[in-house]
């Protein structure tokens, strides 16, 4: 999991933020919680992070700042949960994370997320770069081609987060580096560049506050759920980059309200250290 710089974490149990929860450093665990609801908080020492709240339709506002001091920000998200059929409380995604915006040193665009997880029960409080982009400055106007696109409500933001920010500006990339770098990012891994031994295959990525991600495999790329994971000690996850081993792959469960343009879906997977 990425170990982020400038701000700390914690959960609180219940509605009182005064009530902390240990929180193993290692892994995030938590364990098992017994109310029905916690809260996420974010202390931030940087100016360069902003917290982000956003909503169904994907429009993104400034997250409000709990703290009273200065050179301090506080970001907080209260987490309802809920119950599975097993009789387990569970965080429910999305609102089981707090987002937030950095433009770091190297002069990249990070969306952090730090995330209120839980597994058979038991809690994790995780944080993760949930995507690294490169962007630039022409000397007019930020670039962010893809996020532009893509999501345009974050490009937006983005821009007015920016506004007046010369230090910040001065870190963007000229427009010959911010599109190297898009070129770079856009050779996408190909399954021919692999030498797959029979049921392995290469993590594209994995998102933590979701429990889901993609390998590629011979066969295509392959959904996997963290229920399809073997745990490493307490907690299962992936890390984009890594070889994994699968037992087979089925088709994606559909079901309910859940879709996915996958074709496949990776079970019995273990990561190969």
């Amino acid at each position: 999991m990425d170990i982020p710089t400038g701000f700390s974490v914690a959960a609180f149990a219940g509605d009182d933020s005064r009530d902390g929860l240990e929180r193993d450093p290692a892994d995030g665990y938590l364990g098992h919680l017994q109310e029905q609801r916690a809260i996420i908080e974010v202390r931030v020492e940087s100016l360069d992070i902003i917290g982000m709240d956003v909503d169904h339709q994907n429009n993104v506002r400034a997250k409000k700042n709990w703290s009273e001091g200065i050179g301090i920000k506080i970001y907080r998200q209260k987490v309802p949960f809920g119950t599975s059929k097993n009789g387990w409380l569970y965080a429910p995604h999305p609102g089981n994370k707090l987002q937030l915006l950095e433009v770091d040193e190297r002069g990249r665009l990070v969306r952090w997320e730090v995330a209120l997880v839980s597994q058979n029960g038991e809690f994790f409080l995780t944080t993760q770069k949930a995507r690294d982009m490169a962007c630039g400055w022409d000397g007019d106007a930020f670039l962010c081609g893809a996020l532009e696109k893509s999501w345009p409500q974050l490009y937006d933001f983005v821009v007015d987060f920016l506004s007046g920010r010369y230090d910040l500006f001065a870190r963007l990339p000229d427009i010959q580096e911010y599109l190297d770098a898009v070129g770079k990012e856009s050779e996408l891994p190909d399954a021919s560049r692999f030498i797959f031994i029979s049921h392995t295959g290469y993590v594209l990525w994995y998102n933590l506050a979701n429990g889901l991600g993609a390998i590629l495999t011979a066969d295509g790329e392959a959904r996997v759920h963290w229920t399809q994971i073997a745990p490493r000690e307490r907690f299962a996850y992936l890390e984009k980059g890594e070889m994994v081993s699968f037992q087979g792959l089925r088709k994606p469960d559909t079901g309910g309200s859940r879709s996915t343009s996958f074709k496949h879906e990776a079970v019995g997977v273990t990561a190969l250290l």
